[in-house]
């Protein structure tokens, strides 16, 4: 069982040294269940693009309990949990909401916010002894803003959404479950506020909206694709500008490179997503038939664990994996995933940590942490790795 309290405090050195021992493992996860960790870069791949492993629930074996802290009516027929074909129909309707056209119609809004949240960090620091904790003054109100906006969640609820992902990802099976029902109670209510007074938002665009054959989505098809852009849609991006902050603020030489050079930065971020990037895990997947995977036996129905973050250090992929170098190839890593499931929202995600990164460099040019790095404390997660904290002195 190799996610214990030293994982994760620091789960790197248990990737180096399972990277030693073979690329696709045995191992149980905290809830006791059995599951292959597949950590290989060729197998994670494998595993993301080959149509034997799957995500559809019905392929998994009889004792399979993983879902079980998901409301019943998002554990199926929704764009995360679909293969293809059907998880095609329910992507295309996904994807409307992250056309490049309609992403950099965002970029204003991504730039005000950000402006008016440092704007706030300047001046509550002139009473906090010019100290902020990043994490709840950038990191996740910059992205829940953005998401929300697009759905049309209302303001009164957005401050809930770091709470559901924290009990959610690295919570008690208890609060997992009743983060989880929060959410849901929150999107069905909003869906069912949009069907009778509809707006300029997604929500109301995938009530109205028909697939290829002219028929709309069904109740809970609506529901599960909110519930999941909400879910996955900010905490991922959070977790990136708290994990890139943390790892460039203790290494001063790449911290004064961007600083001086910030048309870097995009590239740069694409390097530490490959580092430090918070997905630890994709969504698990399924083998549907007996295969040979990294050298093991895999069954039908066994579950399997995509190990992203170990992957983005596969040494037989990246040479000298531990090492920041800005010049590696920016389509490598698999931090957003790679196939039919590869994160829709990438590109959207790059720009809110690019404008937030860019902008904060600048106008903090002193940036440090206010405490040793070890000091700092992390969701308990293998899922998504995010700071709980993050103080800052400016």
């Amino acid at each position: 069982m190799p996610f214990d309290a030293d994982y994760y405090a620091n789960p790197y050195p248990v990737y180096e040294k399972l990277h030693t021992e073979g690329t696709v493992h045995r191992i149980c996860t905290p809830d006791g269940a059995p599951a292959w960790l597949v950590i290989g870069y060729d197998e994670v791949m494998t595993c993301l693009i080959d149509r034997r492993f799957v995500r559809k629930r019905w392929y998994a074996s009889p004792d399979f309990m993983g879902d079980a802290v998901l409301p019943a009516m998002v554990r199926h027929g929704n764009v995360i949990m679909e293969d293809p074909p059907e998880h095609t129909r329910l992507r295309r309707m996904m994807n409307h909401a992250f056309l490049p056209s309609r992403i950099e119609l965002l970029r204003g809004h991504v730039e005000h916010e950000v402006d008016e949240l440092l704007n706030a960090i300047a001046a509550n620091g002139e009473t906090n002894g010019r100290t902020a904790d990043l994490m709840s003054a950038l990191a996740v109100p910059l992205p829940v803003s953005v998401v929300a906006d697009i759905l049309g969640v209302p303001k009164p609820e957005r401050p809930n959404f770091r709470g559901w992902a924290n009990n959610a990802f690295g919570g008690t099976p208890e609060q997992a479950q009743a983060s989880l029902t929060s959410l849901f109670e929150m999107v069905k209510d909003l869906v069912a506020e949009r069907r009778v007074r509809p707006k300029e938002d997604f929500t109301s665009y995938l009530i109205s909206a028909t697939d290829a054959k002219g028929q709309h989505l069904v109740e809970h098809e609506v529901i599960g694709m909110v519930y999941f852009i909400i879910l996955g849609g900010f905490d991922s991006t959070a977790g990136t500008i708290g994990n890139t902050m943390h790892a460039l603020l203790q290494d001063k030489p790449l911290l004064q490179e961007l600083k001086d050079n910030p048309e870097l930065i995009p590239r740069a971020l694409e390097e530490l997503m490959r580092f430090v990037g918070p997905q630890q895990s994709g969504i698990r997947r399924f083998a549907a038939e007996d295969v040979e995977l990294g050298g093991q036996q895999i069954k039908a129905g066994d579950t399997l664990i995509l190990c992203l973050a170990a992957a983005n250090r596969a040494p037989e992929k990246f040479p000298e994996p531990t090492s920041v170098d800005f010049s590696r190839r920016r389509g490598d890593h698999v931090a957003f995933g790679k196939g039919p499931h590869i994160c829709p929202g990438a590109d959207l995600a790059r720009m809110e940590m690019s404008i937030a990164v860019t902008e904060l460099l600048r106008r903090f040019p002193d940036l440090q942490l206010a405490v040793p790095p070890d000091k700092i404390t992390w969701r308990t997660s293998y899922v998504l790795r995010v700071p709980m904290e993050l103080p800052v002195k400016f």
